[in-house]
């Protein structure tokens, strides 16, 4: 228990994937081509629909890999929770912030496995990535690719979280 606390941040086995993952979220051709907008909210959705993502691969994948789920999250939780404060939020709000930030994580897993199942991206995409604004079709089509590429790059991987 004592040692947990102590615990380098890098010994989890999700960090490298953390790590590609919040790389991801910074191409600039979200904020650029998507059109996302370049908010700390639309930063967020952009980084929560690509954890979505991962998660929804990891729990489709080996003994191991649904293993790395949980501790993806706990990187997510941290580094929100280490954000906010830096933004100035105070303790007060900061748990409930957090907690609201993970359910809407959740609540893109739900609408990304139902585009998976169906083919339908676009109401999942703009519900993830624009909170239902509208969006003109070239941006939806940027949006579309950049996702099939973190998709892709998910597919490939023999076992995520490995060493790289």
């Amino acid at each position: 228990m004592i040692r947990s606390l102590f615990r380098k941040a890098d010994a989890n086995p999700a960090a490298p994937l953390y790590a590609e993952l919040t790389a991801a979220a910074r191409q600039p051709g979200w904020y650029r081509d998507a059109a996302v907008p370049d908010t700390m909210d639309g930063r967020y959705c952009v980084l929560a629909t690509l954890l979505a993502l991962a998660d929804i691969r990891l729990a489709g994948g080996s003994e191991a890999e649904r293993a790395l789920s949980p501790r993806l999250t706990e990187l997510f939780v941290a580094d929100m929770d280490a954000q906010l404060c830096q933004s100035g939020m105070g303790d007060p709000t900061l748990g409930k912030t957090v907690r609201a930030m993970v359910a809407g994580v959740a609540a893109r897993i739900a609408r990304l496995e139902a585009a998976i199942a169906s083919g339908e991206w676009e109401p999942a995409l703009g519900f993830a990535l624009y909170r239902d604004a509208e969006v003109g079709a070239a941006e939806q089509a940027a949006a579309a690719g950049l996702i099939e590429q973190w998709r892709a790059r998910l597919e490939r991987s023999a076992e995520l979280g490995a060493a790289r």
